[in-house]
């Protein structure tokens, strides 16, 4: 998938015009060259201490339109007329700076007509299109030409549709004479890009009618026989999708001129059109290629919002108000049936899920006023369908839960340290909020801890989200206890795919690494039924330590035979349903610890202030 940020394409390119000479040198003895080399790893320290010593001064702006981005102090200006001007300020040729300016009203492809056309129209340019900011997944339109106005420059104009109307960010850039300028314009002026964040951003409606599953029924003759097969194009609302035919084909699809991208090379290999319910699909790359019709499939039931303000819609709705921290919970998979999601109107469905939670709730009633949405999860059967169906129907889910998160946070936090939980799915949707929610250091101080337990915290996930910070002992705030359990000769599942790489705390010892722990550190392991009522306790049942080739749970002293797996799309040995269970206690006093050593900080920290 491409980088979420708009890359300026050519635009280091158009600013650099010469090359590199090379320096000749002489030969030396051992001794000079040893003499030099220290001379030398001196002034490299020297001059690491001052560059340090030197670190820019980083502002944030923040508009009255309801965006923001940040600038190094020393190298951009920032001047407030006619929208807002961020200018290079060092040593360079010409123009060098970004405009920023909101249309209401307007939409992108009419904004960029408008300022860009002359008394002849549109001068040549070049179009593309990509996502915007900072992890925003805000989708925007580019155009690239030569200024009218400003001599030996480009000029980038990125349209971003943005509630009822166009952020429009116009970026003037001036070739410059030698590759060390250009290099710090070019730097000094992306780090402003790649910064910006938009507050209260809608769902954009630009190209609305595109997204959805279209499928196809083609027929064929192979070896004198009639063969038909389904075909299906799934175009997402964040511009990715995937088009299966023969294979599956990772792609982004754009919003104009009906281009469509592979994911992997960037490379168009078909064009699309959409008429009402019919999408058509052509292969760029075959001569006198026909174009496939595609019907749109029927809609799936989430398509209405659940109404979280609705006390029907929560299972727990700030249970235990006497308590210091919020607990937010999601549950995990209990929908079993043939079916895509779970429906809001199945009340047996509806127990389940209550019954599900309910075997949950002790790890944290004790220390947490709790909260825990009603959500339309991914029926089981999801996880036997190829990665890329899987994800549709997990984004969906995660609306819901994002919805809820969104309106406990507005209506309910008021301030609170807060404890994110889930197991299985419940911990695939614990991740989706961290990201989309937890980025700011605000949202970061709120978190106690998250325990996303029973789904891999890959290094992927940590890379592209640095907000999700891996635990690393029994004491350490705002970060994520994750594990899933296996016996010791398990190499693969669903949940830890061999060749994936997780991060893994160990619950009994709390180290992340191989040091294995021995049952006698099990306080006591906990069995619930759905009702919330104990089925079974016994302390000292099973050790363990952490495969770090994987970065799994391995349980000892306790066989498959005894803790079956039960899930038919699990191995024998994986003992995922049993994660908390086997740890219930250890796990119980660690959220009851965090919680504690959370409220000392901040009353220390407020005493201070």
């Amino acid at each position: 998938m491409y980088n979420k940020a708009l890359v300026i394409m050519g635009l280091v390119a158009a600013m650099l015009m010469t090359g590199c000479a090379g320096k000749a040198g002489a030969s030396q003895t051992d001794a000079a060259q040893t003499e030099a080399t220290a001379v030398e790893e001196k002034n490299e320290a020297e001059a690491g201490a001052a560059q340090e010593a030197a670190a820019p001064e980083t502002v944030k702006y923040e508009s009255a339109d309801g965006w923001s981005a940040v600038y190094e102090k020393n190298s951009i200006e920032v001047i407030e007329a006619d929208g807002v001007y961020f200018s290079y300020t060092g040593k360079a040729d010409g123009v060098n700076q970004i405009n920023v300016k909101y249309y209401p009203d307007q939409m992108p492809d009419e904004v960029l007509y408008n300022v860009m056309a002359d008394e002849n129209g549109l001068p040549e340019h070049t179009r593309s299109e990509g996502y915007f900011g900072k992890g925003t997944d805000v989708w925007a339109l580019r155009t690239s030409m030569a200024s009218s106005t400003v001599e030996n420059a480009t000029e980038d104009f990125i349209a971003v549709e943005r509630n009822g109307g166009t952020l429009l960010v116009q970026i003037t850039t001036t070739k410059q004479a030698d590759e060390m300028t250009g290099m710090g314009v070019s730097d000094a002026l992306s780090a402003v890009l790649d910064s910006f964040e938009l507050k209260d951003q809608q769902p954009q409606t630009y190209s609305a009618n595109v997204p959805g599953k279209y499928v196809a029924q083609v027929t064929d003759q192979i070896d004198g026989q009639e063969v038909t097969a389904e075909f299906y194009v799934q175009l997402n609302e964040d511009h990715t999708g995937v088009i299966h035919m023969q294979d599956d084909v990772q792609v982004i699809w754009y919003s104009r001129e009906g281009k469509v991208l592979s994911a992997e090379t960037g490379e168009q290999i078909y064009e699309y059109v959409v008429e009402g319910d019919m999408l058509y699909l052509t292969d760029t790359a075959a001569e006198n290629a026909e174009a496939i019709e595609f019907t749109k499939a029927a809609e799936a039931e989430t398509s209405a919002a659940v109404d979280y303000s609705s006390a029907d819609n929560w299972v727990y709705f700030g249970v235990g108000d006497d308590k210091d921290a919020d607990l937010f919970l999601v549950c995990p998979t209990v929908d079993t049936l043939d079916e895509e999601f779970m429906s809001l109107d199945n009340d047996v469905m509806k127990g389940y899920f209550t019954g599900a939670l309910e075997m949950e709730r002790g790890l944290y009633e004790e220390s947490t006023r709790m909260y825990a949405p009603y959500y339309r999860q991914m029926a089981m059967n999801g996880y036997e369908l190829d990665l890329t169906e899987r994800e549709r129907r997990l984004a969906i889910a995660y609306k819901d839960v994002s919805d809820a998160f969104a309106y406990y946070l507005e209506n309910e936090n008021n301030g609170r340290p807060i404890i994110l939980a889930g197991f299985s799915q419940g911990a695939d949707m614990v991740y989706r909020l961290i990201e989309e929610y937890f980025g700011s250091e605000e949202m970061q101080q709120k978190l106690v801890a998250a325990y996303p337990i029973g789904w891999a915290c890959t290094e992927d996930m940590v890379k592209e989200y640095p907000q999700i910070k891996p635990a690393q002992s029994a004491d350490d705030l705002g970060v994520v206890i994750s594990f899933d359990c296996e016996a010791p000769e398990v190499t693969d599942t669903i949940i830890n795919p061999a060749g994936q790489k997780a991060y893994c705390i160990n619950p009994l010892n709390w180290k992340t690494d191989s040091t294995p722990a021995d049952k006698s550190l099990n306080i006591g392991s906990r069995f619930m039924k759905s009702s919330g009522k104990i089925k079974g306790e016994s302390e000292q049942l099973c050790g363990c330590y952490i495969d770090e080739e994987r970065g799994v749970l391995k349980v000892t002293d306790v066989t498959p035979e005894e803790y079956p797996a039960v899930l038919g799309i699990l191995p024998e040995g994986a003992y995922h349903l049993y994660d908390y269970q086997f740890f219930f206690k250890n796990l119980q006093e660690n959220v009851k610890h965090r919680v504690e050593l959370y409220m000392e900080q901040a009353a220390a920290a407020e005493q201070a202030a």
